[in-house]
């Protein structure tokens, strides 16, 4: 564990990256609890009941679940197959150089 919380530190950005840390429970709660509400409210049914959070919490895993999903597939779209061939460097003549150097 100590050499992760290294990894946090030694970043120039560690302020955006410990951000970063809390932005994922806050999604998944934020929309678990929402729809949890709206669920409690439509079914004339406590927002704890077992119902309403066995709902909320599926709905968040299937919205978070697509957001990864088409993260997935942009990082595919833009990951190449193949890397670039360089180009092929011409060789210089040593004799030129040398000649020149005396």
């Amino acid at each position: 564990m100590r050499g992760f919380k290294t990894l946090i530190r030694a970043g120039n950005d560690s302020f955006s990256r410990r951000n970063r840390s809390f932005e994922t429970p806050h999604a998944v709660t934020t929309i678990a609890a929402t729809a949890s509400s709206h669920y409690a409210h439509s079914q004339a049914v406590p927002a704890f009941s077992a119902s309403a959070l066995t709902h909320g919490f599926q709905l968040a895993f299937y919205t978070l679940s697509g957001l990864a999903l088409a993260g997935a597939a942009i990082a595919t779209a833009f990951v190449e197959s193949k890397p670039k061939a360089a180009p092929k460097a011409t060789p210089v003549e040593a004799e030129v150089a040398l000649e020149e150097a005396a």
